[in-house]
């Protein structure tokens, strides 16, 4: 506050500043003096508001036509005559005089505060308005505090005070530097209808104006209601007044001391701080004000959410209405003060009204707090477009880290692109392009699908960035982006077009943004956005298990050239490139992280899905969800794990199967490698791969030796494997193990990250079918099979609503990873069938 205290020094800005806080002063005393004396607050609203309605429109055009100060020395001479008879009035106890004098007082306050307001930026620096304008507004609501308690003291001594108030600011003013008139040649309306009708339009011109006055106009309003209900919160009417006019000075001043002395649209100026705290008041009013509707009927509860949505509401009020002064035109700064006084009397005396018909229509007070609270978060809303995009990527960045714990990986490539370039992000939320907007750089335009802008509550977030109105759908609409990024920028695209439906393949890539790219030669930067799908700002509901607050990560990958063969002309150029970039796309989607090994991807699967998501389904009636197919690995691979080392090869040979699906995953757990044994091959086929992949126990069923007739292949084994049937297995589980498994299931991620086992080591080993010779071992580590995964799912279009039905066996390669590993990693049920013949 040191800036802001040295203005106190300054002539430009001390003697405006006194006379304004005197002026309040003496009107908050007369009113507070009527309100304590003659009856409650109403008669006397009403006089103070009627000459801000009335009076505002033509003491604007005034104010913006004559020389302000020497009009300022006559509007405090009017008040101080005005003050003396309220004084008068004071001493003789009349009441009709005491509304006269408050009315008169309110007139001259209502055609001097457009004059004081239009004059304080002409008075000071460029780099001084932002701090003169909050200090002005901080200190109008403190002296209208000290003047309601002046005015509820005796007679005498309030009249005194009234008086000297007056002569304060009337003498100030004398001190006030001349300044020449604005708009000398500005007509003066003689009806004030058409003058209070032609500020309104003049307000409506700018859509940064119209939004600060009506987002300040609603803290009016729901100030108005507030005091209506004071009464239904246990709480005198005076009392309930001064303490909302202290707790907007307060939030007033604590706004000031946030910005670092800025106003709100200061930061366009090149500042970037403490420009964030308007949004911010506004969600805090809200959220106090939905305190207040759930709030114990009596109780300190009441008071504190009363006084801290004041509070809130002046950091909210506060940088709109500086606004105001600071960023309108010298010659029509004093008409649109004076529109935003009227707006503000009319916001107040409506919300008065409006809440006294629902308390009177039998509305209580928590239906009227929590309407009182979602407009708050609507103004809130709208406020953000008045912040200059600088501020309000910062208030993004913030916001996100805070809710998303948000992390940007590869910054080093969006560099290494130049300023030619067309980012291409995948698009599977409604936070995607605010993301996109706080995270990158700023230098970016956006082409923006124009059907955006029917959402009212996008609009504030568009305002971050320079945005082109584009449909990715019509290629043609794109030739302006396209002479703007050979001019050396760099767009943001969907390629996509839509939001994702399907929950891991990419939807539908559209031909315009590569087509922007190859006509404006400029490189591809994909950008890959991770958890937004998880949120409910997604379209994935039943799809994937939405969080409200997912870790989203944001991964700029390496800049490429669309490399479209110059012969291409036409529609055959543009469908090459948008092959292309769908390459690009597939490729960023497959290169998507991925845990050290299967069963850590596994378990990662079931944070994401949710345990009891329904993953295996066979032929027998059991099912199991994420959590029981987890318990049972866990179970069996505590039995392996005592008979088998680390690394070990272990033989499968089992049909397809639950049993099989739950044995490859114990296997896993416990860092053993599955064998998968062709047992089709015969007896020779099967003991050659035995021996080549060094087999010394292989996992199998007797049923299923039966069924298949597989009694000569297991007499071979005997000599050479330890065989070990799931029969025999399940026999020894007992309960001991059961509630192993329902504790293990729990705790099998630190356990299992406990083996350190590494992606390039080995994860499974399949088999080739012998038919040329002994069959040859195919030996796949965790990386291969989780990037032949990530692969496939970039381009197969498949989620967690679909059914798979694997009939093939699990020791093809297609059968364990289209028909087991697919699914099971990406949350789709299946359905294991043990026999392909069956069809």
């Amino acid at each position: 506050m040191a800036k802001e205290i040295g203005l106190l020094r300054v002539r430009r800005f001390l003697p405006l500043f006194v006379a304004h806080l005197s002026g309040i002063f003496a009107l908050a005393l007369l009113t507070g003096f009527v309100a304590a004396h003659r009856g409650g607050f109403p008669l006397p609203a009403s006089a103070l508001a009627a000459p801000f309605v009335l009076f505002s429109a033509t003491a604007g055009e005034l104010a913006d036509r004559y020389a302000r100060p020497a009009l300022l020395r006559l509007l405090k001479f009017v008040a101080l005559a005005a003050a003396l008879g309220g004084a008068f009035s004071l001493f003789t106890a009349s009441g009709p005089l005491s509304l006269a004098a408050l009315f008169a007082s309110a007139a001259a306050a209502a055609f001097a505060s457009p004059v004081e307001y239009a004059l304080l930026p002409q008075q000071l620096r460029e780099e001084e308005r932002g701090r003169g304008s909050a200090l002005f507004l901080s200190g109008t609501f403190l002296a209208a505090f000290f003047g309601l308690l002046a005015g509820a003291l005796a007679a005498t001594t309030a009249a005194v005070l009234l008086a000297c108030g007056a002569a304060l600011a009337f003498s100030a003013s004398w001190f006030v530097p001349a300044a020449p008139a604005a708009a000398p040649d500005l007509l003066i309306s003689l009806n004030p209808l058409e003058a209070t009708e032609k500020i309104f339009r003049l307000a409506g011109e700018r859509e940064r104006v119209r939004l600060a006055l009506l987002a300040g106009s609603w803290f009016w309003l729901a100030g108005g209601a507030l005091l209506v209900l004071t009464p239904s919160l246990g709480m005198d009417p005076f009392l309930g007044v001064a303490l909302a006019v202290l707790g907007t000075s307060l939030g007033s001043l604590s706004g000031e001391a946030l910005a670092g002395g800025l106003s709100t649209l200061e930061e366009a100026r090149g500042s970037a701080r403490g420009t964030l705290y308007a949004p911010a008041g506004a969600l805090a009013m809200a959220l106090f004000l939905f305190d207040l509707a759930l709030a114990p009927r009596a109780g300190p509860l009441l008071f504190f959410d009363f006084v801290a949505s004041a509070i809130a509401g002046g950091l909210f009020v506060t940088p709109l209405w500086a606004s105001l002064a600071e960023t309108s035109e010298d010659g029509k700064r004093g008409r649109l003060n004076a529109g935003a006084n009227c707006a503000a009397a009319l916001a107040l005396s409506a919300g008065a009204m409006g809440t006294a018909i629902l308390l009177l229509a039998g509305l209580g007070r928590e239906p009227i707090a929590i309407l009182l609270g979602l407009g708050s978060l609507v103004a809130g809303l709208r406020s953000l477009e008045l912040l200059p995009p600088p501020a309000l990527r910062t208030l993004g960045r913030t916001l996100f880290r805070f809710a998303y714990r948000v992390e940007v990986r590869g910054a080093e490539n969006f560099e290494a692109a130049g300023k030619r370039a067309v980012i291409v992000p995948n698009h599977v939320s409604f936070l995607d392009g605010p993301l996109v907007a706080s995270f990158l750089p700023e230098d970016l335009i956006y082409a923006i699908d124009p059907g955006q802008f029917r959402y009212w509550w996008a609009r504030p977030f568009l305002a971050a960035a320079e945005g082109y109105l584009v449909d990715p759908t019509h290629p043609m609409a794109t030739k302006s982006l396209i002479r703007v990024i050979e001019g050396g920028r760099r767009a943001v695209i969907f390629p996509e077009g839509r939001i994702n439906v399907t929950g891991g393949a990419l939807m539908k890539i559209y031909e315009g943004p590569a087509m922007v790219a190859d006509k404006a030669q400029a490189l591809v930067v994909p950008v890959r956005l991770d958890g937004p799908e998880f949120s409910p700002f997604s379209r994935l509901s039943g799809t994937l298990k939405r969080r409200l607050f997912p870790r989203i990560t944001i991964t700029i990958l390496e800049p490429r050239r669309l490399q479209v063969p110059e012969g291409l002309r036409g529609r055959a150029r543009r469908h090459r490139a948008g092959l292309l970039l769908y390459d690009v796309m597939s490729e960023m989607m497959a290169r998507r992280p991925s845990a050290e090994s299967l069963y850590a991807e596994v378990l990662s699967m079931r944070r994401t899905q949710g345990g009891r998501s329904r993953i295996f389904e066979d032929p027998t009636p059991a099912a199991l969800t994420y959590n029981r197919a987890i318990a049972a690995s866990e179970v069996l691979g505590r039995r392996l794990a005592a008979r088998t080392r680390r690394g070990e090869f272990v033989g499968i040979m089992l049909p397809t199967s639950i049993g099989a699906a739950i044995a490859f995953l114990a296997l896993q757990a416990f860092g053993r490698v599955p064998a998968m044994l062709n047992f089709s091959a015969g007896a020779d086929g099967v003991l050659s791969a035995c021996r080549t992949a060094g087999l010394k126990t292989v996992l199998c069923s007797r049923r299923f030796i039966e069924a298949a007739r597989l009694e000569s292949v297991a007499k071979r084994l005997e000599g050479e494997v330890a065989l070990i049937s799931l029969e025999d297995l399940r026999k020894e589980i007992g309960l001991k193990d059961r509630l192993y498994g329902l504790i293990a299931r729990h705790l099998a991620a630190r356990r299992h990250r406990r083996l350190k086992i590494l992606r390039e080591e080995p994860a499974a080993v399949l088999f080739t079918s012998g038919s040329e010779g002994a069959p040859k071992g195919v030996v796949l580590s965790h990386a291969n099979l989780l990037a032949n995964r990530r692969q496939n799912t970039a381009r197969i279009d498949f989620s967690p609503k679909d059914r798979v039905l694997n009939a093939l066996p699990l020791f093809h390669s297609f059968g364990l990873m289209g028909g087991f590993l697919m699914p099971l990693l990406s949350g789709v049920p299946v359905f294991l069938y043990p026999s392909p013949l069956h069809y």
